[in-house]
């Protein structure tokens, strides 16, 4: 399960397992800032497709569920790639999933992140 939007940034779904996601942006260039580092705005979206993603692997989220809550902490620039996001379920409750994202450039934690999502009724 993707979005067309991984196809315009350049994410792709590299791993899944029952209750993780790792996505993947291997090219840099498109999602630079003025500066030349990752774009901080590209490494939430990222954070966020991680997130997404681990959810709907947890059982439940999917069709119709949306990221409710998301808090990135930045903790250094990204010039080099790839950038590797990996989301883990780390709660479910009710209909939503907690889940907290590590995102690495060049195996440097780049940013830590948490997101709420909700899954869709049924």
């Amino acid at each position: 399960m993707t979005s067309p939007f991984y196809a315009t940034v350049g994410f792709e779904v590299d791993e899944t397992t029952a209750h993780g996601a790792v996505v993947r942006a291997n090219e840099l260039e498109p999602l630079r800032n003025r500066e030349g580092w990752c774009h901080g705005g590209a490494i939430a979206a990222l954070a966020d497709a991680a997130a997404t993603q681990a959810a709907a692997r947890s059982g439940g989220a999917g069709r119709g569920s949306a990221t409710v809550e998301l808090t990135v902490s930045y903790l250094d620039s990204a010039v080099e790639g790839p950038l590797v996001a990996r989301g883990e379920v780390v709660a479910v409750h009710d209909r939503r999933i907690e889940v907290r994202v590590e995102i690495r450039a060049n195996d440097r934690v780049v940013a830590v992140a948490r997101a709420m999502v909700v899954r869709g009724r049924t």
